[in-house]
């Protein structure tokens, strides 16, 4: 196995969907440690390869504050992760992590079925939004479209 030295003196598998796996095999503070001397676009990549949900979202959780990684993730890559926890209150490390359009092309693509919006799903939505902290939802809430606040209430 190819391995990319990280300055540590420790080593991540080149690969990145074996980097992954290596990673969360790791005590978490050893993992983060390495992740986080990592090139951002080297995380990403490696949390992009990850199949698992579940493991993406503990990748996204090594570094301090994973905004960045959050939002330079694909659409597709962030809802898979919000999916696993949708419902459980626990979605409030990603959602306080998304940009405004993610969320928007989420809510949209999750809500509306056949142009008409699912009531389950947004009361779905609003109960993980309630989760979030007061200024980061309010943060959120004012940057968003004026016709989707109106879906949401």
């Amino acid at each position: 196995m190819n391995y990319g030295a990280n300055g540590s003196g420790l080593a991540v598998p080149v690969d990145p969907s074996a980097a992954g796996s290596y990673l969360l095999s790791l005590d978490a503070t050893l993992a983060s440690d390495l992740f986080v001397e990592l090139a951002d676009g080297r995380q990403l990549e490696i949390i992009e390869a990850t199949p698992d949900p579940y493991d993406r979202e503990e990748l996204y959780y090594l570094v301090p504050d994973c905004t960045e990684l959050v939002q330079a993730s694909s659409v597709e890559r962030v809802l898979e992760v919000l999916n696993t926890a949708m419902g459980t209150g626990l979605t409030c490390g990603i959602l306080s992590a998304v940009s405004v359009p993610q969320f928007t092309e989420m809510f949209t693509r999750t809500v509306f079925q056949d142009g008409a919006p699912d009531r389950e799903m947004v009361a779905l939505w609003v109960a993980e939004l309630t989760e979030l902290e007061p200024d980061e939802l309010t943060g959120l809430l004012n940057q968003l479209d004026v016709e989707l606040l109106a879906e949401l209430f």
